[in-house]
């Protein structure tokens, strides 16, 4: 399974010593990123209620961390400052990628993205769609079973706010994660691995790694580690397959705005003002749903471009 993007570490430098002084330079980085970012939150909650005192909205402000923090009801300020926060903390912690990549292992920075350094947007809008409407038809498994009736959000304002934080800052969210498992990582062990089994495990088992442990998790934990490994196992797949982030990045746009906007339940994480809310889902569907979601994605999205005998000129 040869391809170009992910043999880009070669265009660069690669020692050992760099390697370290990369993953120390973006561990820094992404250390201030997030000290700016409760600070900034912890600010910004005092700046809109000047009753409160600076440790309640620091604490307030710090509660993400505890990856077990829901949405309040009803919604306030500040839910929405808290929840934008972390996600361009986490946009932002893309920039520490990029640097280490341009100033450590002086290679070019699109060399993270395509072969040609060129975003390639009709993959990632072929992608993107197939994977919003996947998305949706696999959420109906848990749907159909959910134990209480649905209920659709009367909070247009709420809905309103959410979508539009979503829209600015979940895509560099995803474009952070993207660079970072799907790019740095996978092409720095594809550097000193052949194999095709290390360079799909390892860069999933990070990735999938890091969004276990929510507090809605534990008592299903095997279903949701099955569910989360699948997704991240599949993104790295088709990120090899073509030769490019720009296919991962369109469908992990569109689980995230899924999961963020349109469905929620009480097992998830961030219990956001999504449109519709499962009462009481059930998370053993939650294998079925990743079945639908990526047999749909790959027969729309990723085949046609894996039985093409161009996927530049696809992507152009």
């Amino acid at each position: 399974m040869n391809s170009s993007f992910i043999d880009a570490a070669s265009a660069g430098r690669n020692t050992w010593p760099r390697y370290l002084s990369a993953v120390l330079l973006m561990i820094f980085g992404i250390a201030v990123i997030n000290i700016g970012t409760v600070l900034g939150s912890a600010l910004t909650i005092q700046w809109l209620d000047n009753d409160l005192d600076f440790d309640t909205a620091l604490n307030a402000a710090t509660s993400y961390l505890a990856v077990s923090w829901a949405w309040d009801t009803p919604y306030t300020a500040q839910d929405f400052i808290i929840f934008s926060y972390f996600l361009g903390s986490i946009g932002l912690s893309g920039l520490a990628v990029l640097a280490v990549v341009k100033t450590v292992h002086k290679r070019p920075i699109g060399s993270l993205i395509a072969p040609s350094g060129k975003f390639r947007w009709r993959l990632f809008w072929r992608s993107f769609l197939a994977g919003l409407i996947a998305g949706i038809i696999a959420s109906s498994a848990l749907w159909a079973g959910a134990s209480g009736q649905v209920s659709v959000n009367a909070d247009l304002g709420a809905v309103g706010m959410l979508v539009a934080a979503i829209l600015i800052l979940a895509p560099l969210q995803v474009f952070a994660e993207e660079v970072m498992f799907r790019g740095y990582i996978l092409q720095s062990v594809a550097h000193y691995s052949h194999r095709t089994a290390v360079r799909l495990f390892v860069p999933s088992i990070l990735f999938f790694a890091i969004h276990l442990g929510y507090e809605g998790e534990k008592t299903d934990a095997y279903i949701y580690a099955a569910y989360y490994f699948g997704i991240a196992f599949y993104l790295t797949w088709i990120a090899i397959k073509t030769d490019g982030l720009e296919s991962s990045f369109g469908l992990h746009l569109a689980v995230n705005l899924i999961a963020f906007v349109l469905i929620s339940d009480s097992s998830r994480p961030f219990l956001t003002p999504t449109i519709f809310y499962l009462p009481d889902a059930q998370t053993i569907l939650l294998p079925f749903e990743l079945t639908l979601l990526v047999g749909l994605h790959y027969w729309w999205s990723v085949r046609p471009i894996v039985n093409s005998t161009s996927i530049k000129k696809i992507g152009q």
